[in-house]
């Protein structure tokens, strides 16, 4: 229903369920919760320099030698 009336940018039905248990819970804010991985500024200009001069000097590079 949501999907019908909101078009394909919506949110789907499980993800509806899952917030409306997470505000059931207590939820107040619909930011998103901090959590454990890679930082987003693990990903910059720099290192995106580095690893496509690496890919460059050799093709055949495997991720586990870039990571």
């Amino acid at each position: 229903m949501l999907q019908k009336t909101y078009g394909e940018s919506c949110m789907s039905k499980t993800q509806a369920y899952e917030w409306y248990k997470a505000f059931k819970k207590g939820r107040e804010v619909v930011v998103d919760l901090p959590r454990s991985g890679r930082p987003s500024t693990a990903t910059n200009d720099k290192n995106i320099d580095k690893i496509k001069e690496l890919v460059l000097e050799n093709r055949h590079i495997s991720l586990r030698k870039l990571a």
